[in-house]
């Protein structure tokens, strides 16, 4: 049997480093206006893309705001019964 080769698979924190994520942009004013998302591994590349992106001055690079975008998987575990769940049938197969 051949000697296994060294797995070239990266660390899960250089993975982390290199995948792109999701930012929303929000420019501050008295309401924050939210002018859309951008794709950036950071925060600092994500206002450098965000101001590229928009077309923004040096005064509006100044007063964005982003935030990171998390995908959320809905669960429905508050509707599904409990266990313990007493459905009315207690008995019933004692009167079959």
């Amino acid at each position: 049997m051949p000697p296994r080769r060294p797995s070239k698979k990266d660390s899960p924190a250089k993975l982390a480093g290199r995948m792109k994520r999701r930012w929303r942009v929000v420019l501050l004013r008295s309401k924050g206006e939210i002018l859309g998302t951008v794709e950036a591994p950071d925060v600092a590349s994500a206002k450098a893309a965000a101001a590229v992106q928009f077309d923004l001055d040096e005064i509006h690079r100044d007063r964005i705001m982003v935030q990171e975008l998390v995908s959320r998987f809905r669960s429905s575990h508050h509707r599904a019964a409990l266990s313990f769940a007493n459905f009315g049938i207690k008995g019933t197969l004692a009167t079959l």
